[in-house]
C-alpha cells in the first residue's frame, strides 16, 4: 500500500459523505464532498510521481475511484431530479474508454497523460 493509494482509497470517504447528503437533500453540503473527492484526485497522482510510486495497481485503482466518483455522482444528481437523464452523456466517454486503459496499463503498454486539459475536458 502506497501513500498514494491511501489518499485514492480515502477519496471514497467524502464520496460516500456526498451519497448521503444529496440523498437527504442538502445539496450544497454535497457539492462540497463532492468537490472534496474529486479535487484529491489530482493529489493521489502528484503524489504518487514525487514518491516515485506508481504502479500498475495504483493507476487502475486511482481510474476505478475516478470512475465512481464520476459516474456515481451523475447517477445520484439525475435519482435526485436535479440534472436531467442526459446528463449521463457526460460520463458516457469515461465509461467507454475505462476498460481498454485498464487493459493497456496492465499489459505494460503505455498510456498517454492527458494532464490538466484532460481533467478540465472531464
Amino acid at each position: 500500500m502506497t501513500a498514494a493509494n491511501l489518499v485514492t482509497g480515502l477519496r471514497l470517504v467524502p464520496f460516500a459523505l456526498f451519497v448521503y447528503a444529496a440523498h437527504q437533500g442538502k445539496i450544497g453540503v454535497a457539492a462540497v464532498f463532492f468537490a472534496i473527492a474529486w479535487a484529491a484526485d489530482g493529489v493521489d497522482g502528484a503524489l504518487a510521481r514525487r514518491l516515485k510510486q506508481t504502479t500498475a495497481f495504483g493507476y487502475v485503482f486511482d481510474k476505478a475511484v475516478d470512475r465512481l466518483v464520476l459516474v456515481g455522482g451523475m447517477l445520484v444528481l439525475v435519482a435526485a431530479g436535479l440534472v436531467p437523464a442526459y446528463a449521463l452523456l457526460v460520463a458516457a466517454k469515461d465509461v467507454v474508454v475505462t476498460p481498454t486503459a485498464f487493459r493497456r496499463r496492465t499489459h505494460g503498454q503505455a498510456l498517454r497523460d492527458l494532464g490538466g486539459w484532460g481533467k478540465a475536458a472531464t
